[in-house]
């Protein structure tokens, strides 16, 4: 395993701790009638996403599946014309991409009004964020690899990093501000 790899495991299961965390905040505030229950409910479901993405990380999930498809456009004798395969999967791609993000702006637009609520949603649009990421290194066409993979600063650790850094932000941010919305309940 390489170093990266560690510290992107790593990464996620710091962000999972922190969802699971938030969660567990969320769940306390629920009984008190402080939080809908659908909080809890959001982030145990990111801190169960952070969770998959560590397997497919271990397991080497997404190395395996373009090794899969690798070798079945050359068992089919397609591999020199991949791009045909490649290029409409990419496509599906941006759609992906663009459906998630549209997805995420009416979960932010839903909550307005409620600042712990915004941080689930925006957590939940970065968690989002990593099925085109996958979905890209799974499809692994040139022109996105080299977009992705070259260079000292890869553009796939700083999309990674960035995704992971945005929830674990947003689950700590949730668990300080529900936890002063709290303290003066906890005080009478």
């Amino acid at each position: 395993m390489s170093i990266t790899a560690f510290v992107g495991i790593l990464l996620y299961a710091v962000v999972a701790a922190a969802c699971a965390a938030a969660g567990l905040v969320a769940r306390k505030a629920g009984a008190r009638g402080l939080r809908p229950p659908r909080e809890a409910r959001g982030w145990l479901l990111a801190s169960l996403v952070f969770a998959a993405l560590i397997v497919l990380a271990l397991g080497n999930v997404t190395g395996l599946l373009q090794g899969f498809l690798r070798q079945l456009l050359v068992d089919n004798e397609q591999y020199a014309s991949r791009w045909e395969v490649q290029a409409p999967l990419s496509a599906l791609l941006v759609l992906a991409t663009g459906g998630c993000a549209w997805l995420g702006l009416r979960q932010w637009q839903r909550h307005r009004r409620s600042r712990a609520a915004r941080l689930l949603a925006l957590a939940v649009i970065a968690a989002l964020g990593y099925l085109p990421l996958l979905l890209a290194r799974i499809i692994s066409f040139h022109q996105l690899d080299k977009l992705l993979y070259t260079g000292p600063l890869r553009l796939n650790w700083l999309i990674d990093g960035g995704l992971a850094l945005t929830v674990a932000t947003c689950a700590l941010l949730y668990i300080r501000l529900i936890g002063q919305q709290a303290a003066p309940i906890q005080r009478r």
